[in-house]
């Protein structure tokens, strides 16, 4: 290791690596490998001809277990590893024509992409890299959090600090928690949650309106999705019967406990 040469590319992103061959790195050189990748963000290693499919593999696994892409079919024996392949007559380019974040979408999203590259185009070819650590998006304000905020504020009750604050967290732990009871009722196997998990719990081939599966176009629904309805059903039940929400309701039982026993 002491033959590396480290260059930064930029000053927050990239950085790149000379003298290091990965078909030969070590356990201890592949962990500083990752030492570099968690200061840089992103490495370019130079003079890799000969990285085979195994050392693919090998560096990979080095990192963490491979993730399986869900919508890109991938190389049948090494189902983690995609090949990118464009010939100079394709009208379309493998990624889609607007810039993408890989599989940041799955959760948990895949840690590192390892890129190979093994025949460049003398002209264009080029991959640009964006480190958006820290920084938000506009992308991020969509439908969604919007319907969040709405839910937020509806929820704990409009016009009171103590009901956005309750509101924020019920908001924050409903997904989680929805994700968490999936997750349990999956795995019952017998007695009355297994038969509520099988009626309602399907990947796509029995019946169920919950959809466990990682893709799950159109109906049924995946869990994120129906998270989305859990907020509509709720918004509408507090607009209904409690228009002051969770505030509301604190409102009520102090009351009452005020008052108690005297009713009147």
């Amino acid at each position: 290791m002491n033959d590396w040469t480290v260059t930064p590319l930029a000053a927050s992103l990239g950085a790149r690596i000379d003298g290091v061959r990965l078909t030969e790195a070590s356990e201890v050189e592949l962990g500083v490998l990752q030492d570099l990748l968690d200061e840089h963000h992103l490495l370019l290693v130079s003079g890799q001809d000969g990285f085979s499919v195994a050392d693919h593999i090998r560096v990979g696994e080095s990192f963490g277990d491979p993730y399986v892409p869900p919508f890109i079919d991938a190389i049948p024996e090494h189902p983690a590893i995609l090949q990118v392949i464009e010939e100079p007559d394709d009208t379309e380019t493998f990624g889609g024509e607007f810039w993408h974040c890989d599989i940041s979408y799955t959760s948990p999203p895949a840690a590192v992409s390892i890129l190979h590259a093994c025949e460049l185009p003398p002209v264009g070819g080029d991959t640009l890299f964006v480190g958006l650590s820290g920084q938000t998006l506009a992308t991020d304000f969509g439908l969604f959090l919007s319907v969040e905020f709405i839910a937020i504020l509806l929820i704990g009750g409009a016009g009171t600090t103590s009901g956005a604050i309750v509101g924020a967290f019920l908001i924050y732990m409903m997904p989680q928690f929805v994700e968490e009871a999936t997750k349990w009722l999956s795995d019952q196997e017998s007695g009355v949650t297994g038969v509520v998990g099988d009626t309602i719990l399907t990947e796509g081939d029995d019946l169920g309106f919950i959809n466990t599966s990682t893709v799950t176009p159109g109906w049924t629904l995946s869990v994120f999705d129906w998270n989305i309805v859990l907020f509509g059903v709720l918004i509408i039940v507090f607009l209904i019967f409690e228009p002051l929400g969770m505030y509301g309701i604190w409102v009520k039982i102090r009351n009452y406990w005020k008052r108690w026993p005297f009713s009147y």
